[in-house]
């Protein structure tokens, strides 16, 4: 009785030790099976157009963001991660992001859009490490610590089942990136455009008249709606009656319109416009006793038909287009036998020939 009461403890240890054995074994194969989260890549473009991003590119930055390289063979892969490129325009880009399981189960998508190739680069490669990034965070939380021995007098008949792994702080659940439909962090929802032209208006001035202006465009990448603006100024006419008598004409206008894009290309663009116009002519008469050289204000709607070609932040704009004036005016004045001697009259309708050049002065700010 005394031997056998002797060989207690040690058997006591030897199942406490052959416990915490299978505990560790256990958890080692645990931390593995839940380590080995692994990703594919795939990127593909419309066949009509131009690549904008090359799926060695995109890899490449997405390693370098992550410091790692988490990608293997289809094949092997928990996660395939398909980037699929689409060119809207000549310079709107476009990128759907999905986000698969080894089955084939979609788990989350995302549409980017950017102006320009880096920004579509620099936008895919923030989604694409935002998708990765939550398993490497994971992955770094599961990596085992082991726990202390127990204190030889805590042993019993027993033994306790292994003290559970503590976790890093801050590693209990890290968020996943949002998969909504929307556009990239920064992406403004307009761009604007300025630029100067040329034209002619008819009907306006005694003559077909030389205009020049400014013009500044607001538009947004994703949407067929613009709305622009335009200041305008037409070089003066003279007219010379009676010998001594002259009469210079010239014309303001300002011009708010509201453009829809009817028809989209790579790089042309068909719109309709229609707006206001609001402006005035500018009389100037000499040899005349009693002169009336006040400004005749010019307001009515207009509409017009526009055709657009793009270079990148660069676009050349021809418009054909009219104004119905809500008035028209008949400049005269009376002669030494007091009779009335026309200049010339105004028409309710005018005609308008316009080209013009812009250029984009600010830029979607998606960053690295």
């Amino acid at each position: 009785m005394t031997t056998s009461k002797s060989f207690r403890p040690a058997r006591r240890l030897a199942t406490l030790g052959l416990a915490l054995g299978v505990g560790a074994v256990v958890a080692t194969v645990t931390t593995r099976a839940r380590a080995e989260v692994s990703f594919a890549l795939a990127w593909r473009k419309d066949a009509r157009a131009p690549a904008c991003v090359d799926e060695a590119t995109l890899r490449e930055a997405v390693e370098r963001r992550l410091d790692r390289r988490p990608f293997v063979d289809p094949a092997r892969a928990d996660i395939v991660i398909e980037v699929e490129e689409s060119a809207v325009s000549r310079d709107t880009f476009r990128a759907r992001v999905t986000e698969r399981d080894r089955h084939g189960v979609l788990r989350g998508e995302r549409l980017l859009e950017a102006q320009s190739c880096p920004s579509l680069r620099r936008a895919a490669t923030l989604i694409v490490s935002l998708i990765i990034e939550p398993h490497l965070q994971g992955e770094r939380a599961e990596e085992v610590t082991p726990a202390p021995p127990p204190e030889p007098h805590a042993a019993s008949e027993s033994a306790p089942p292994p003290s559970p792994t503590p976790r890093p702080r801050g590693a209990e659940s890290a968020p996943a990136p949002r998969r909504d439909r929307e556009s990239p962090p920064g992406l403004p929802p307009f761009y604007l455009s300025i630029g100067l032209g040329v034209g002619t208006t008819v009907g306006v001035l005694p003559s077909a008249s030389a205009t020049a202006f400014a013009v500044a465009r607001l538009a947004s990448p994703s949407s067929r709606w613009s709305l622009d603006w335009w200041g305008g100024y037409s070089l003066p006419q003279r007219l010379r009656r009676d010998g001594a008598v002259t009469g210079d004409f010239s014309a303001v206008e300002q011009r708010i319109r509201v453009c829809l894009g009817v028809a989209r290309w790579s790089s042309h663009q068909l719109d309709t416009c229609a707006g206001v116009v609001g402006g005035a002519i500018v009389p100037s008469s000499s040899g005349i006793g009693q002169g009336k050289d006040r400004l005749r204000p010019l307001i009515g709607p207009t509409a017009a038909l526009a055709f657009e070609k793009r270079a990148g932040p660069i676009a050349g704009r021809i418009e054909l287009g009219a104004v119905y004036t809500l008035r028209q005016y008949d400049f005269s004045y009376l002669n030494q036998a007091s009779e009335r001697t026309r200049f010339y009259s105004t028409n309710t309708l005018l005609f308008f020939i316009a080209l013009s050049g812009v250029g984009r002065i600010s830029e979607s700010p998606v960053g690295d």
